[in-house]
């Protein structure tokens, strides 16, 4: 699905061994955006990223960028320009949205604050904008995670390793608006599962479950 080419030179990553790093990655899920470049301090790091893609983890040396998403291709003024700031140690997605006039980014930091060993981490991102705030549930109704709105992240809940069927409800009823079947979580590893697309319209609401792992 990631149809977009990512530079393998990295000319903040100097030094490496000898440099604080922290690291980040996008996700496409503005479901009116077109295809997007994404420049750190005006260097193109990634072309053609496409809705509903993402990037690899991108390590980065500890400091303050530039970063700016445009229109593939297009010299225009960019759909976002935003600070991003690495931080020693620290993993986060950048979250390409629809704000109410323009595009934005939010940012999720994407480590548990604390693990089981042998056990599964899991969350829910909701990015779908005319979706209303959903409980997360199993299908029998045991709710994981409630009242989680547009924009929301919620924090990692552990979980025992195993496939599951989610839901996401419209909060505080049974009426169900999203199925996610086959989620299949590995022990000791950390998953996003975000909500994307509109519950009115194209593209259609869907899931779109991320690694939250460094390689």
């Amino acid at each position: 699905m990631n149809n977009f080419k990512m530079f393998e030179k990295n000319p903040y990553l100097d030094h490496m061994k000898n440099r604080n790093l922290g690291c980040f990655r996008i996700v496409h899920a503005h479901p009116g955006a077109p295809n997007a470049d994404i420049y750190l301090n005006d260097k193109l790091i990634a072309e053609n990223l496409t809705y509903c893609s993402y990037t690899n983890y991108f390590p980065m040396c500890c400091g303050d960028f530039k970063l700016s998403v445009n229109i593939t291709g297009s010299k225009k003024p960019p759909m976002v320009v935003d600070l991003l700031k690495i931080e020693d140690n620290e993993m986060q997605t950048l979250s390409l949205i629809k704000t109410y006039y323009k595009a934005g980014l939010i940012k999720n930091i994407d480590y548990p604050t604390s693990s089981k060993a042998n056990m599964s981490m899991v969350r829910f991102v909701h990015l779908s904008p005319d979706t209303p705030p959903v409980d997360i549930t199993l299908p029998d109704g045991t709710i994981l995670f409630e009242n989680v709105s547009y924009q929301q992240s919620t924090p990692y809940l552990s979980v025992l390793p195993a496939t599951y069927t989610l839901e996401a409800r419209v909060t505080g009823t049974p009426d169900v608006v999203l199925t996610i079947p086959n989620v299949a979580l590995e022990p000791n590893k950390s998953y996003s599962v975000n909500a994307i697309g509109l519950i009115n319209g194209m593209p259609e609401l869907e899931s779109l479950i991320l690694l939250d792992e460094y390689y």
